[in-house]
């Protein structure tokens, strides 16, 4: 459904991203968000909740944790990847079969979107007149209906 507080423009490359396979950074961005500016590299939604599970393991990125180790947050985040890897082959199968339709019913599936966050990798936030926070950079997700600019580009 076609979201008129929402940049469209934003949202496409949110998708891209979304669906990327790679665990490499997109682009950098700059966002303002409720008045306050955020910067950090886009990375795909699924990335984002590996991220968190791995900061809470304390894991420097390989995932030896066995399951029966994790923390219950650990299992939370990866429930959520979970749901996020299989969501972005679902939406890949659901494109495939879509290319045979007629193109109102693309445009309406196109129309359809539910991509409602944004999730950037080594994020700062920048207050007027301040230095970015935290200094080493943390995960961050936000509304994209509550970006109200964006930028290519990454600050700090």
């Amino acid at each position: 459904m076609f979201d008129p507080n929402t940049d469209h423009v934003l949202t496409s490359l949110v998708n891209i991203i979304n669906a990327s396979q790679g665990e490499e950074d997109g682009p950098g961005l700059v966002l303002t968000v409720g008045g306050l500016t955020v910067s950090g590299n886009l990375i795909p939604n699924w990335l984002w909740f590996m991220g968190m599970r791995q900061q809470i393991a304390g894991s420097s990125g390989d995932d030896s944790t066995e399951p029966a180790e994790a923390s219950g947050m650990e299992l939370f985040f990866k429930s959520w990847e979970d749901v996020a890897t299989s969501g972005r082959a679902e939406e890949e199968a659901a494109l495939a079969a879509a290319e045979n339709l007629a193109p109102r019913y693309q445009q309406a599936i196109q129309d359809k979107d539910s991509t409602v966050f944004i999730h950037l990798r080594d994020a700062r936030i920048y207050q007027p007149g301040q230095v970015g926070l935290p200094g080493n950079g943390m995960y961050w997700r936000g509304r994209l209906n509550e970006v109200t600019g964006w930028s290519f580009g990454k600050l700090g």
